[in-house]
């Protein structure tokens, strides 16, 4: 056999070697490998996924939450401005009228609540039935006169009182607090120069509050203490 032809078939025998060794652990491994990447390239794609989905997740609750508090808030604006109305001192009434509209509106309101004045105390709960509408307007009348001498609005010895300058700008919130009360005072303001006084609106927030009313607060009436709001005057009773 020439040379030639044994280093052919030597060529030839190397190349059935590589091939084999290819086809039998080249191949398989390659193939393997592919797999590999293959499953990486899916766990990322899975994971690339559900990290999209949990941000969608958590943008959907955020605006959830978001329409929720919102919701919240038009329905607690729209519920003090529905106290505001009622709480509102109209043509012709004093502070007392707008505090008897909110206990009869809410009897319960004053439920475990007592003031002092002078040496005796009031209990201002009412314990009748709320379907009780003209016992209810009684004891709502009894204790606005009561509530507005507590809080320094009546004077129970010279019948003084502190009044409204103008109808429909003011308003008198009863607010209960544990044992206690307050009154919060809103006025109307014009939010711009150009705006009329006919469209003027109540503040979220009152201008002034009258806070702790209870047993072991000191009623005084506002006038002996100079502390009468640029919207209030005095009026005194005429004398026989």
């Amino acid at each position: 056999m020439s040379t030639m032809v044994r280093n052919a078939l030597i060529g030839v025998g190397v190349i059935l070697v590589i091939a084999a060794f290819y086809f039998l652990l080249a191949r398989p491994y390659m193939e393997a490998k592919d797999r590999g990447q293959a499953r990486i390239i899916e766990q990322v794609a899975k994971a690339e996924k559900a990290k999209q989905e949990f941000a969608a997740k958590q943008a959907k609750e955020a605006e959830e939450q978001a329409a929720r508090e919102a919701k919240a808030v038009a329905e607690e604006a729209a519920k003090l401005k529905m106290v505001q109305e009622m709480a509102t001192v109209r043509q012709g009434e004093g502070v007392e009228h707008a505090l008897i509209r909110q206990l009869v509106d809410n009897p319960g309101i004053m439920n475990g609540i007592k003031v002092k004045i002078g040496e005796k105390e009031y209990d201002l709960a009412y314990s009748g039935e709320s379907s009780e509408k003209k016992a209810v307007k009684k004891w709502a009348q009894s204790k606005a006169h009561l509530i507005a001498i507590a809080s320094g609005y009546v004077d129970q010895k010279t019948g003084r009182q502190i009044r409204i300058k103008k109808p429909n700008e003011v308003a008198f919130i009863l607010k209960a607090v544990d044992s206690k009360f307050n009154i919060d005072i809103y006025k109307k303001e014009l939010k711009t120069a150009d705006e009329k006084v006919a469209d003027a609106e109540f503040g979220s927030e009152p201008c002034y509050s009258i806070g702790g009313l209870g047993v072991d607060y000191q009623a005084t009436f506002w006038a002996d203490v100079k502390n009468v709001g640029f919207y209030e005057y005095i009026w005194t009773p005429a004398r026989e």
